[in-house]
């Protein structure tokens, strides 16, 4: 496994969702499609209603329903258990990650990054080479091949839920994550006897919120589990609000 993997997987198991008071500026729930600061990447490319924003970080009724979508396929068959799933895991701490650096001004730079490595790909160049040129992820030394095949509960939620809609040998647009955006390209895939047996080989190139911070793999951990705590829920609709506590929202 590589250092990457262990990574990420760490982060999606072990960050606990707790929550105390920040101050934020709430936007409408009704805006759409999803808007970002200046002319960075937004954090959720779906268009249509919001469900809620997370520290002002739009989050589109459709990417909950996409993600509580991938969720059943794993087996959870409850809708509602399946949307908490999507938000916990699938929607919060990206959201929280990605506002932390919208804060701190770092997404035009990093949205400009992204932006040169996707008119690579588009180009014509091959994803290993652009991988090992421009991939702030260890993975680039092999192409940006992410290992062993993984099912769909043993990567980060944003990485598993593309890779399992993904064609093999396509490439995904930008995908956020709690760590920064990823080109993902399937390289094949595995079909178990059900959903949750189903494999997938893919490769990636990460363009990292910021690449020193991820070198200390615990200290990162550390960061999400504190923006967590300060997250807040805003502008929730009716429909999303039995499945955020009330002192968690503003």
């Amino acid at each position: 496994m590589t250092r990457f993997q262990s990574g990420i997987r760490l982060i999606a198991l072990s960050v606990v969702v707790a929550f105390s008071g920040c101050e934020r500026r709430p936007a409408s729930a009704d805006e759409g499609p999803p808007a970002a600061p200046g002319n960075v990447i937004s954090c959720f490319p779906d268009s249509g209603p919001l469900a809620f924003t997370i520290n002002g970080v739009p989050v589109p009724e459709k990417t909950i329903e996409r993600f509580a979508a991938f969720y059943r396929e794993m087996g959870l068959a409850v809708p509602d258990l399946a949307k908490r799933k999507a938000i916990e895991e699938g929607i919060l701490t990206t959201a929280a990650v990605y506002s932390d650096y919208r804060d701190n001004g770092k997404l035009e730079e990093w949205t400009k990054r992204v932006r040169e490595i996707g008119e690579k790909l588009k180009g014509g160049e091959s994803f290993a080479d652009v991988a090992k040129s421009s991939s702030d992820c260890p993975t680039k030394e092999q192409g940006g091949d992410l290992g062993a095949p993984f099912s769909r509960d043993k990567n980060v939620a944003a990485l598993s839920e593309a890779a399992f809609s993904l064609k093999v040998g396509e490439v995904s647009p930008p995908i956020v994550s709690p760590y920064g955006a990823h080109f993902l390209k399937v390289d094949s895939r595995i079909d178990g006897s059900s959903p949750e047996r189903d494999q997938r080989k893919a490769s990636h190139i990460l363009v990292a919120f910021d690449s020193d911070e991820l070198k200390d793999a615990s200290g990162y951990r550390e960061k999400c589990q504190r923006l967590l705590k300060e997250a807040r829920f805003e502008s929730v609709k009716e429909p999303f609000k039995k499945f955020i506590p009330v002192a968690h929202r503003r």
